[in-house]
């Protein structure tokens, strides 16, 4: 999945920035690693709740059943690396992104796609996929107030 850029985390850059200050590298890389776990817990939720972090119902699938965790690897996929000034959460699932923010696929080498359906092959130009989001970052980059708010409550009590 691609980087996704973030705007509107002053408030809790400076936060960190203080604690940077307060703290040992050990502790700062703790630190990152919990707001790494408030953001994938909100994420881990999206799964359960087959609902957008921004509350957008999750269209049902073709084949029925729970969306998005047929196999469970996708939502079982995301991991946090810390450092003492940095983190990440992401996964490495190639399909990630078109679930995430939904589009078109289409054949790169062919003139079809084909797949199976309930047992049943299907033969298409194309496929689209809806938009399923579960990071819980708007359009505009915006970090979602209630995880935003999590990390600063959390932030705030060290």
């Amino acid at each position: 999945m691609g980087a996704i850029e973030i705007h509107g985390v002053g408030e809790i850059i400076n936060r960190l920035e203080v604690l940077s200050n307060k703290f040992d590298e050990q502790k700062m890389q703790k630190t990152l690693l919990t707001v790494g776990n408030i953001i994938r817990n909100s994420i881990e939720d999206s799964f359960e709740a087959e609902t957008s972090p921004f509350g957008e119902r999750w269209k049902p699938n073709i084949r029925g059943g729970k969306v998005l965790s047929d196999s469970g690897r996708l939502g079982n996929s995301f991991t946090i690396k810390a450092t003492s000034n940095s983190v990440t959460v992401g996964t490495n699932v190639k399909y990630a992104a078109i679930h995430n923010f939904g589009g078109i696929i289409k054949p790169k080498n062919k003139k079809y796609l084909r797949f199976r359906v309930g047992g049943k092959w299907v033969t298409k130009k194309s496929v689209k996929i809806p938009k399923r989001q579960f990071m819980p970052i708007s359009g505009g980059g915006e970090l979602l107030p209630k995880t935003k708010n999590e990390i600063m409550n959390y932030l705030n009590r060290l």
